[in-house]
């Protein structure tokens, strides 16, 4: 069971966006240490949470 599907689906838009730019800007901050693998993942990660954010319904933000 997903926990994050006990959310409404508006504010589980905004929590996909908010761990997608989590991830990122940690990736961003592993790269400059040169960890390169470690970002290969945030990097893979963060396109994860944004597969998920745009499987959210579309209707909640008024486009259906």
């Amino acid at each position: 069971m997903n926990p994050l599907t006990a959310i409404p689906p508006k504010a589980r838009l905004y929590v996909y966006a908010a761990l997608t730019l989590a991830a990122l800007g940690l990736g961003a901050y592993k790269a400059a240490e040169g960890d390169w693998l470690e970002f290969a993942g945030l990097l893979l990660g963060s396109l994860g949470f944004g597969t998920a954010a745009s499987n959210t319904p579309a209707s909640i933000l008024g486009k259906a």
